[in-house]
């Protein structure tokens, strides 16, 4: 459990960034694998404030970390792991004993190389832009977009992330400008309009299930197609915005070479409008196939740990059910940005 203390806190980041920049194979041994670690003894009163903090947990004489420390540009991004070695379950198999990684219900979006620090990279936000991270997970986004807006509010449908999420801004001291609400796409933040919205949500295209509030993470599941939070948000979001308005989410839906299931939705829904939506694509190639962000992918996270559940199964399949395939259509994952102007 990360503390609430703001004197403990605070005291974590220059903590963090000795140990990062003067001792980079611990911090990643530490941060990014959860291997246990023995300090060496000038490091010991820096160890108990991270433990104190709940950044790390000790066993004997080592210390292993509950969480990701995920350094981006001046911050650190405190976040839950992708998979972590915490949460082994052991199954019985044809006779065999298999271990399994699995990902909890309430469990915080990791930060993945390729998507979070991207859209980060692309932010557009003015300085005097009142901002809305729609589900905020660890408040990464929110911290950056914090750095120009006069105001942001964060908001997400788990507790627990708000929690990383204030965390987060008090220890990159930047929490005076964001105001964090938890809540379900708008409802939080009912009667607000925004110069500038950004997300990156639940849009992880996975087959359906009996119940997927069972078998999914808060921050993952967006339906056979990926699309489920996307239509939602497509479907209220004129309520939200002012006459001047940026639109930025990472969409991992699904579609085809032309454009995703999203952009099509999004055409049918406003085509009867009185303005003009511009799509500014954060990838040149104006979405990126399924096979690049799989060898991303396994570069990155898949294989280390044998998983519960493979995610690209799912999205193979969930694809095929969605999509209909030929050598002229291949799927995409199409991180894009809307502007009114």
């Amino acid at each position: 459990m990360l503390t609430k203390n703001k004197e403990i806190i605070r005291r974590c980041k220059p903590i963090l960034a000795n140990i990062f920049r003067n001792d980079f194979e611990t911090y990643i041994r530490l941060f990014f694998r959860e291997e246990k670690i023995v300090p060496q003894l000038k490091n010991n009163n820096d160890f108990t404030v991270l433990e104190k903090a709940g950044l790390l947990a000790k066993s004997n004489d080592a210390y292993y970390a509950r969480v990701m420390a995920y350094p981006l540009k001046d911050k650190f991004i405190i976040t839950d792991f992708v998979f972590s070695l915490r949460h082994k379950k052991i199954l019985t198999i044809e006779g065999k004993k298999i271990e399994l990684y699995t990902r909890k219900r309430n469990q915080v979006w990791a930060m993945l190389p390729h998507e979070t620090p991207q859209v980060i990279k692309n932010l557009r936000v003015k300085k005097n832009d009142i901002v809305l991270d729609l589900a905020t997970g660890s408040g990464a986004i929110a911290l950056f977009c914090a750095d120009k807006a006069k105001k942001v509010y964060a908001t997400d449908i788990n507790p627990k992330a708000i929690k990383y999420a204030k965390f987060n801004a008090i220890l990159n001291n930047i929490e005076d400008k964001i105001e964090f609400r938890v809540g379900d796409l708008f409802s939080p933040i009912k009667n607000l309009k925004f110069d500038y919205i950004i997300w990156n949500g639940p849009t992880v295209a996975a087959t359906n299930v009996s119940d997927p509030s069972s078998t999914y993470a808060l921050s993952d599941f967006g339906g056979p197609d990926g699309a489920d939070f996307t239509r939602r948000f497509i479907d209220e979001v004129r309520n939200y915005i002012k006459k001047d308005f940026v639109i930025q989410f990472y969409d991992s839906c699904l579609g085809s070479r032309n454009r995703s299931v999203s952009i099509d939705y999004l055409v049918r829904k406003f085509k009867n409008e009185n303005f003009r939506v511009k799509i500014d694509h954060l990838n040149k190639r104006k979405g990126m196939p399924l096979s690049v962000t799989k060898k991303l992918f396994e570069k990155y996270r898949y294989g280390k740990y044998p998983l519960a559940i493979n995610n690209f199964s799912e999205v193979d399949k969930a694809e095929k059910e969605v999509v209909p395939m030929d050598r002229r259509k291949k799927t995409k994952f199409c991180p894009f940005c809307y502007r009114n102007y």
